[in-house]
């Protein structure tokens, strides 16, 4: 009886003692507490084979961004309580209902807030990109939506997912459409079950992304049983993300005018080694029609040529002709090379037999901001973003536990 009860307050000195060290102060950022157990919670859901110290540095990237959230208000708009509110009243709602049905179960599987199952990959955009590396990376996720189109993304990402090229990033996750940048989220909106986004820029680099149906879950189905995760930080987790989202939401708008402000002071930046060509190449099955098409094209402005496009092609029927509009490099645009740079091999489609290109050839340099615009809006960001983590990093200050830090990797300590 003595020896049970020696015992007994062993065990309970154990679980007091493991559970203070999980409760430990592990960092303070800004006046933000952060425990050793959230910590871990999200090192280990987040950072698998990452190295801790890395981990460590976007960790504490993301709460200063919670803390000038709230130091800009955020928290307190209409916006986000209303996200936020009606995210905790489903957890509380489906974790009592999972707790009814369970009667004197132990503990609780985590309860996500609603989201979307998607296939994603993402390749990392360098902020010294040049135009020509972008065209060829944009290039590099075509062509893997195209090798994918039949097996789908998750089948790629399983058979290749832990052997990617430094910089790309690849997973099947659940995500919240509330904590995605306009950038991510409207082109998903758009998507039905299985389909293919084209390739995506944020300010995080290049993404393509596949809308799941809602039985497949990271490459398990619904029914089967996945481990439980402690639910004590999951509204954390998405309040933190939610603010961070729409922080970053108020940063990147686009303002056209501090846009033409950064391109003034940064042109030389923007020049270019080998010639462009700045069009449109039409491709047609209707050699009348087309014809009666380029006059028409010629009451228009060059940027207004692909909607003059689709208005005349709504009027004159559809899958008559295609159509490409941008900024080409020598070499990128078989077509093009052809027809205005007097080189390499193209042959019309049979489908297509009738080839029409309208533009210029830019030698060295845009004739406006706008003909580098996707990367000139990417370097704008990213100059934002820089000077922004700059400015948080002398508001924020952190405080790291050590000694609390070292135990992080050890899981019997947990």
């Amino acid at each position: 009886m003595t020896k049970r009860i020696l015992l007994s307050i062993v065990c309970v000195l154990c679980i007091g003692l493991l559970r203070a060290q999980s409760d430990t102060v592990l960092m303070r950022i800004g006046l933000m507490s952060v425990s050793r157990a959230e910590f871990i919670h999200a090192y280990h859901k987040h950072g698998a084979g990452e190295p801790l110290h890395h981990f460590l540095a976007r960790f504490v990237g993301l709460k200063r961004q919670v803390c000038e959230a709230q130091a800009e208000g955020l928290d307190t708009t209409a916006a986000f309580r209303q996200r936020y509110d009606a995210c905790r009243q489903e957890w509380e709602t489906r974790l009592n209902a999972s707790s009814l049905q369970s009667g004197q179960q132990e503990g609780a599987t985590e309860i996500q807030p609603e989201g979307e199952w998607v296939a994603h990959v993402c390749i990392r955009v360098p902020q010294d990109v040049s135009f020509s590396r972008m065209d060829r990376m944009r290039a590099t996720l075509d062509s893997l939506a195209r090798a994918t189109s039949s097996c789908g993304l998750p089948e790629w990402i399983q058979a290749y997912g832990d052997s990617l090229p430094e910089g790309w990033q690849a997973e099947v996750a659940c995500v919240v459409p509330s904590q995605l940048p306009n950038d991510l989220l409207l082109p998903l909106r758009k998507l039905h079950p299985g389909e293919m986004s084209a390739p995506l820029l944020s300010p995080v680099g290049l993404h393509l992304i596949q809308r799941l149906d809602s039985g497949v879950e990271n490459g398990r189905q619904n029914n089967e049983p996945e481990e439980p995760e402690a639910p004590s930080f999951i509204l954390q987790e998405y309040h933190d993300g939610l603010l961070s989202g729409m922080l970053e939401d108020k940063m990147f708008q686009t303002d056209e005018r501090a846009l033409k402000k950064y391109y003034k002071k940064h042109k030389k930046h923007y020049r270019w080694q080998l010639p462009h060509f700045k069009g449109i190449v039409l491709q047609a099955n209707d050699k009348e029609k087309l014809g009666r098409l380029v006059k028409y094209l010629k009451g228009f402005s060059e940027e207004e040529w692909p909607e003059a496009v689709a208005r005349f092609d709504s009027i004159g029927g559809s899958q008559w002709v295609k159509m490409e509009y941008g900024l080409y490099q020598i070499g990128t645009n078989d077509c093009i090379d052809k027809y205005y740079f007097g080189q390499g091999d193209f042959t019309p489609s049979g489908e297509y037999p009738h080839v029409c290109v309208l533009g210029k050839v830019l030698k060295r340099k845009p004739e406006s901001y706008k003909d580098v615009y996707v990367r000139l809006v990417q370097d704008y960001r990213d100059a934002v973003w820089k000077e922004a983590q700059k400015k948080w990093a002398k508001k924020f200050g952190v405080e790291i536990n050590e000694e609390a830090l070292k135990t992080v990797n050890n899981h019997d300590a947990i």
